[in-house]
């Protein structure tokens, strides 16, 4: 999950670093491509392990698992379109939320080790 949550704070910040640059479609599409790969390790992941934990209401844990998804998405969606660059704000707010994922998993990883 580690390694999924890297890969995709990888592909936030270089959105941003590429919006900030000015460097264009070309920077654009490979750090989108880093994310989104990214992501199909967290969602597949994630709800496998959080639905082992509660196999017996397998389909009441599925369906909080997806509003958490659309209520994430109603709170970000208004952030995007903030300011007079939607570019800029989409990578702003991606390379917060990437960043902040990667700080979530390593302190859950230390939490786990202790």
């Amino acid at each position: 999950m580690l390694a999924g949550t890297s890969i995709v704070a990888l592909g936030g910040l270089g959105l941003l670093a590429s919006t900030l640059a000015g460097a264009g479609l070309v920077a654009v599409l490979p750090s989108l491509f880093f994310t989104m790969a990214g992501l199909g390790f967290i969602f597949p992941n994630a709800s496998t392990l959080a639905l082992s934990e509660h196999a017996d209401a397998a389909g009441s844990a599925s369906a909080l698992l997806g509003l958490g998804q659309f209520l994430s998405g109603a709170v970000v969606a208004p952030l995007v379109g903030v300011g007079s660059d939607p570019t800029l704000s989409m990578a702003v707010v991606l390379a917060v939320a990437t960043s902040g994922s990667v700080l979530v998993g390593l302190l859950a990883a230390r939490r786990a080790a202790v």
